[in-house]
């Protein structure tokens, strides 16, 4: 039975995990930025468009939209789900497999055993996310609702 102390607990720890994946968004903008200049936000429309849920929507809002490139890119990222952030440091090649993304965002350049890390923290961190948010969503026993 989680009481009141869990629940402070958790929000602790859900905290700190909005602030890592907000960090994460600054420096995949960072990076994006300082590697692709004024094109940041078209490197990432193809891997946007592979998505399944409603960001894909909002790209034509963004895109269709007489802003900057910058602005563009950080309303997208301000959109994005923890797993779009990972997705795109582990899974999209044209960015993370490019040196000087990794150069900007890492300070250094990846190799192998050093991706698969980034792969195991991105799953951990994502999995942490989820069950977190599951857990404040849950239907109470003492309540009868459906959600909190």
């Amino acid at each position: 039975m989680i009481d009141r102390y869990d629940v402070i607990e958790l929000s602790k720890i859900y905290k700190r995990l909005l602030e890592v994946e907000l960090t994460l968004k600054q420096k995949i903008i960072f990076a994006l930025e300082k590697t692709y200049a004024e094109k940041a936000f078209y490197r990432l429309i193809p891997y946007i468009k592979s998505l399944d849920h409603n960001i894909k929507e909002n790209l034509k809002l963004i895109e269709n939209t007489l802003i900057t490139d910058e602005v563009k890119l950080k309303r997208f990222m301000a959109n994005a789900y923890i797993s779009d952030v990972v997705n795109i440091l582990t899974r999209y090649k044209n960015i993370y497999k490019f040196k000087l993304f990794q150069q900007n965002f890492y300070g250094y350049e990846m190799d192998n055993t050093k991706h698969a890390e980034v792969i195991s923290y991105a799953g951990r961190l994502v999995s942490l996310r989820n069950s977190i948010c599951l857990l404040y969503t849950s239907p109470s026993p003492r309540d009868g609702l459906l959600s909190r």
